[in-house]
């Protein structure tokens, strides 16, 4: 006879979701379409693009020069795809690079992927992107050269309630997305020359929410160092930006976000905008009408430093969207009358959108 102990582990495995654990394959720079895929007889880098959800890839020690852009196959919810550095391989020695002269971005991945460990150069746009995925894991990435972003994840499509109160007002779409120990440097070298007009930042968080970047580095490079730009519910944590170009961090049209434990440092005047180090920690609702207008609010900040640099600022841009700023000192630097604080913790902000 069957124990009550037995009959309760059967009844828990028949109504779990079914999990794909897939297949593991191997590839490395001169790996053959005609091989197995096994550890000795090596995929190319191609073989991304048409994993099975549950499949993992790993990447054997070399440069993998691509001729076009790569977009690995997405995973579900129940099964990921991951890429990741092979773990008998060294450190940093797994590395994709741009070999082709067209403007996409290098690398996009889909929705439940995991990226570990493999760095990327020289994208004629940005080395690595999300566009629109959600549930992504990207973790020890070095990113260098890009012409545009280092690392961007997001760009969702709107959701949510518009203008509704009392919550997030038409919510980002991209969703749980964690971006850990990456390293972002010499990017957005588009604007080099510090002249361009228009320049992305170095790793850019864009239209999501629940995403958290934690400890990551952004050096030398020639835009925003970490934005977050029509964000919602999301944070950065342990961060360090060195030498970037108009400001550290960027909070933008964002809200309930929270700040924990960062630092900004600048000292190099190839990275000033307009004779100026980089703001320290910038706020503002620079994002044109036609994205989610959340205005900038509910913004936690605790434990960040400021070296070389302008530490806070809050501006008005074009649009003109402020109507009410508070800060600890019940002012922000653009308001012509203060404000009460109306019962909100010294170390929040919130600069509302008119209605």
């Amino acid at each position: 006879m069957m124990s009550s102990m037995t009959s309760i582990i059967l009844a828990s495995l028949l109504i779990s979701k079914p999990v794909h654990l897939g297949a593991t394959y191997y590839a490395s720079p001169t790996g053959l379409t005609t091989n197995d895929g096994s550890y000795g007889s090596p995929f190319p880098i191609s073989k991304a693009t048409s994993l099975a959800a549950g499949d993992t890839l790993y990447l054997k020690a070399g440069d993998y020069t691509l001729s076009g852009p790569l977009y690995p196959h997405a995973g579900n919810s129940t099964a990921r795809v991951t890429i990741a550095k092979d773990p008998l391989a060294a450190a940093d020695s797994v590395t994709i690079i741009c070999g082709y002269t067209g403007n996409y971005d290098m690398v996009a991945l889909g929705s439940y992927t995991n990226w570990d460990g493999i760095d990327l150069k020289n994208s004629t746009m940005a080395n690595l992107s999300t566009w629109g995925a959600s549930h992504v894991t990207l973790s020890n990435v070095k990113s260098s050269g890009a012409k545009r972003s280092g690392i961007l994840v997001g760009q969702g499509t709107r959701g949510g309630n518009p203008g509704g109160a009392g919550g997030i007002e038409d919510l980002p779409g991209s969703t749980d997305i964690q971006v850990s120990y990456c390293t972002v440097t010499d990017c957005v070298r588009v604007n080099s020359n510090r002249n361009a007009g228009n320049w992305p930042p170095a790793l850019f968080v864009f239209q999501a929410n629940n995403v958290s970047v934690d400890h990551c580095t952004v050096t030398q490079c020639y835009g925003e160092g970490i934005d977050m730009r029509t964000v919602a519910e999301s944070s950065i944590t342990n961060c360090t930006v060195t030498d970037a170009y108009s400001a550290s961090f960027y909070l933008d049209n964002s809200a309930h976000i929270t700040l924990t434990g960062n630092t900004a440092y600048a000292s190099d005047s190839n990275y000033y905008r307009s004779s100026h180090a980089a703001i320290g920690f910038l706020m503002a609702v620079e994002g044109p009408p036609s994205e989610a207008q959340l205005g900038v609010k509910y913004v936690t900040e605790s434990s960040n430093s400021f070296s070389g640099c302008p530490g806070r600022e809050f501006y008005r841009y074009y649009w003109d969207t402020f109507s009410d700023c508070q800060d600890s000192s019940g002012t922000c630097s653009f308001s012509s009358t203060p404000v009460g604080l109306m019962g909100f913790p010294a170390t929040q902000y919130i600069i509302q959108p008119n209605p």
